[in-house]
């Protein structure tokens, strides 16, 4: 369950448009609290019970001095700027840039003029991303992306109101697709019409050469444009998935042979292509993904069918198309998606494995008992520890797992670092078989206390589900305590509205639970015999 959220907003901007924006359409929140820019370097009391978020927006003429057009001065300005914004972003769960309004130099027409404020702004921009990027908490903003209209100076000298509430609205969907971002309220699928969707025309009364698709004109590159970005998308880690009304061998055949598909069949973790109705097809592809349905995001031009979708799945993020064909790529700009800052081997990978374990589930069924069919994956597990070329991956688990998550805290890597450095011993479970390398798909985060080992966090990718993988971490577990002379094992589970089925695993594999906590008593337990897979610890 998503925490209130604190807002702390710095900037000599009126924030009054912001916060009641928030404060009527965000039902999280706790509080508003607005500071000049000046007050950025003073201590606060935050509340840990909160997401304390904060904003930073600035005014050029409060960052550089006032008619220096000296660029190397300024750097130094921007560089005392830069270290207290580095105080804060510890400080704060999370922490947004917007990207500086020029006020009053934006009224000087001179080339050199506003050449040189352009150069000052990229400059300040620039540095701060880099430095900051790779941090989970970290966001910028940059106004012209999200395309403001010209700076309003009537709304601005009467009131510090830089723009129209329109513009602020734009700002604020940013804000909430970070807080989404934080708490994993994310899309990680795209479930996608064809015809009319991801090319103009109708493949079955077509001949190919005549959909329209590429840059033979407006609208086909417009298609060309909106593929561009899913395949953008598919690379940062979201699934996609076809659900329609077509003949597979069809749709193979044009996805393949057009010179002029941007996605390729490799793109697609699922391809249902039938007859049968689309809420159908959306229901095996997530059963067999084994996502839920508020993590996935459908996309068709056929309002029948978004409604069909809406009604069976309440809960799923449905594409507003727009009636303009020309908005369809600027219209996913309005969902969230979990993208991480640096993307990993695990996102490039992910389609791929994820197919490889559509095949393992075919399998499944092709064998006459789970116990043959555990076998004959030829599982490897490797378990490491926590360190520099795994912790990108750990991260992302901590973040994108909701259903196996213990506790379901959110840490980035420097915090899980900071963890380890106090004591807390962090575990690794990577993952193979005949059909491919699953990776790194498990974590355990744990610490001692007198004869007790527990277990803060116990996180396990809904990919490697059904294959008793618990019970190789439950006997490692086990012999840590065993080294240590330790009695006990207690889970410390935190109940969320996804995370019922790591209860539910726990209770399967046996650990009882006393006064609402899963304790295992080492002299009641007898660890289980591993016989499906080879184990490989690392020292």
């Amino acid at each position: 369950m998503m925490k209130k959220v604190n807002f702390y907003f710095f900037s000599n901007i009126n924030s009054s448009n912001i916060s009641n924006y928030f404060i009527n359409n965000f039902n999280e929140i706790g509080s508003f609290q607005s500071f000049n820019l000046s007050q950025l370097s003073q201590n606060l009391d935050l509340n840990k019970d909160f997401t304390n978020f904060c904003i930073i927006w600035p005014t050029l003429e409060e960052i550089i001095e006032e008619d220096n057009y000296n660029f190397d001065e300024q750097n130094k300005v921007i560089d005392e700027f830069k270290e207290l914004i580095s105080i804060k972003i510890d400080q704060f769960d999370a922490l947004t840039l917007i990207s500086p309004l020029s006020i009053k130099h934006d009224l000087n027409d001179s080339i050199g003029g506003k050449l040189l404020i352009k150069k000052i702004k990229l400059n300040f921009c620039s540095e701060l991303i880099n430095r900051f990027y790779k941090k989970r908490s970290f966001n910028f903003i940059e106004l012209e992306d999200i395309q403001l209209s010209d700076l309003n100076h009537k709304f601005w000298f009467h009131g510090k109101i830089p723009y129209s509430l329109s513009n602020i609205e734009l700002i604020h969907s940013k804000l909430t697709n970070q807080l989404n971002y934080l708490n994993n309220n994310s899309i990680k699928l795209i479930i996608t019409d064809l015809d009319n969707t991801l090319w103009g025309g109708v493949i079955g009364d077509m001949e190919f050469g005549q959909i329209n698709l590429g840059g033979h004109n407006a609208t086909g590159e417009n298609y060309s444009l909106f593929q561009s970005k899913l395949k953008f998308l598919k690379e940062m880690g979201i699934l996609l998935a076809v659900s329609t009304k077509n003949e597979k061998s069809l749709v193979e055949s044009f996805i393949n042979d057009s010179d002029e598909m941007v996605l390729k069949i490799s793109d697609f973790v699922s391809i249902e292509a039938n007859w049968q109705p689309k809420n159908k097809s959306v229901k095996k592809i997530l059963d067999d993904l084994n996502l839920l349905e508020d993590s996935a995001l459908f996309i068709d031009d056929n309002p029948i069918e978004r409604e069909l979708i809406k009604q069976s799945f309440p809960k799923m993020n449905i594409f507003d198309f727009p009636d303009d064909i020309f908005l369809l790529s600027k219209q996913l700009d309005k969902y969230c998606f979990n993208l991480n800052r640096v993307r990993t081997d695990e996102d490039i990978e992910r389609t791929k494995k994820i197919g490889e374990n559509i095949k393992r589930s075919s399998s499944k069924l092709q064998e006459n008992s789970f116990d043959k069919w555990l076998k004959n994956l030829k599982t490897i597990v490797t378990i490491n520890v926590l360190n520099e070329k795994n912790k990108e991956r750990v991260e992302q688990l901590y973040f994108r797992t909701n259903q196996f998550n213990l506790s379901n805290r959110r840490l980035d890597s420097n915090k899980l670092l900071l963890e380890v450095s106090e004591g807390n011993f962090i575990h690794t479970f990577s993952v193979k078989d005949k059909f491919g390398n699953l990776g790194l798909t498990l974590v355990t985060n744990s610490c001692f206390n007198d004869d007790t080992l527990i277990i803060n966090d116990f996180i396990m990718s809904c990919r490697v589900n059904g294959r008793n993988l618990e019970y190789i971490v439950l006997n490692f577990l086990i012999d840590i305590c065993q080294k240590k002379k330790l009695n006990k094992i207690l889970f410390n589970y935190v109940e969320t509205k996804k995370n019922r089925p790591i209860f539910n695993l726990l209770k399967e594999i046996g650990i009882p639970i006393v006064n609402d906590k899963f304790w295992l008593n080492l002299e009641n337990y007898k660890k289980i015999d591993i016989d499906y897979a080879e184990i490989n610890v690392l020292k």
